[in-house]
């Protein structure tokens, strides 16, 4: 077997390939609450930084009553304008480089370069999820700063012996999160059957704390997806990237995301050399390297948020996604697809 990627990889080829295990192995995107969007692959297809995605107001959030119908032909209907808000979302580029000395081919009798080229679409799903979570936890610090209904903070900075059950999830706080954010009590029932569409995102402390003390089940969703654990009927993502902080004093301090099936999308475009390789011959006294550039361009748009901030570089780094100052709210709670808890747990 040879060293040379040159050998097994081409680049025209693996691209496409790559970009497309990168969706379809993505457990976000499979599920089907992200959404993967063909119209912001679109955008970003056609260029620039940032991209606008129109959205109309809805003709009867300005309040005003209906007019009284009169059999007086001199007196008119006033006209109302149709409002258009619009979101904007950012591209984001990020790449990576691989290297494999030729030496270690001889010493480990297998080929490094191999494995780099098979798990390439998983580093790629990597970097995405964690610029994923870094935009909510931008999208966060909006929200509060606006003192937006679409975020319920309960917890304190200080460790209490324990924390009383109003600091901490459970179904009582997701309840109250998901009805001040997208319903009131009128539709309490109905936001609350679990079959809504809405999946809650959670750390995996924040998931052993619920299995602990609540019921938290195992459910196949479907014959055509695979298994989700859930919790009051929702779906259930844990993963550990999820903002978690030490209080002020003690204790931590944990951010759980509802996420409307949809409320979240992803667009993504190949760029240009997206897979390259590169030969190195006199790297490691002589002895050679092989080493693979991948490179990737894509976007999330939180529904009812918009990126208002600029990058310092070409793109946004992760660090500047996470800034309360890039991202503006402009529709109304119910009409965003991101519900936030921020609670307390003692681990």
């Amino acid at each position: 077997m040879s060293s040379d990627l040159a050998g097994y990889i081409v680049p025209s080829e693996f691209s496409p390939y790559v970009l497309e295990q990168s969706v379809v192995k993505n457990g976000l995107l499979a599920s089907g609450i992200i959404a993967n969007d063909p119209m912001l692959s679109g955008m970003l297809a056609q260029g620039g930084q940032v991209a606008n995605v129109l959205t109309f107001k809805n003709l009867d959030a300005n309040g005003t009553a209906a007019n009284a119908t009169s059999s007086d032909q001199s007196s008119s209907a006033t006209p109302e304008l149709i409002t258009a808000h619009n979101q904007k979302f950012t591209r984001v580029g990020r790449n990576k480089v691989w290297a494999a000395a030729d030496w270690d081919y001889s010493i480990l009798g297998q080929d490094p370069a191999q494995y780099i080229a098979q798990s390439v679409s998983t580093a790629m799903i990597q970097w995405r999820q964690t610029s994923l979570i870094n935009e909510l936890s931008g999208v966060t610090l909006a929200l509060i700063a606006g003192s937006s209904g679409s975020v319920n903070k309960i917890a304190v900075e200080t460790l209490g012996t324990p924390y009383l059950a109003a600091q901490q999830i459970n179904a009582s706080s997701i309840g109250a999160t998901i009805v001040n954010a997208w319903g009131d009590a009128g539709v309490r029932d109905s936001l609350m059957n679990g079959m809504n569409g809405v999946a809650i995102f959670m750390h995996s402390n924040t998931y052993n704390f619920l299995l602990s003390t609540d019921y938290v089940s195992f459910q196949r969703v479907s014959t055509q997806t695979f298994g989700f654990t859930t919790y009051l009927g929702y779906p259930v993502i844990v993963d550990d990237t999820l903002p978690v902080r030490v209080g002020t004093t003690s204790g931590h301090v944990y951010t759980t995301f509802l996420v409307k099936q949809g409320g979240i999308r992803f667009g993504y475009s190949q760029p240009k050399n997206a897979t390259e390789i590169f030969r190195a011959p006199l790297v490691g006294n002589g002895g050679g390297a092989d080493q693979l550039f991948q490179r990737d361009s894509f976007a999330y748009h939180v529904t009812g948020m918009s990126f208002t901030g600029s990058a310092a570089g070409d793109t946004p780094t992760d660090a500047e996604l996470a800034t309360a100052n890039k991202w503006t709210q402009v529709l109304s709670a119910k009409q965003t697809g991101v519900a936030v808890l921020i609670h307390n747990n003692a681990v």
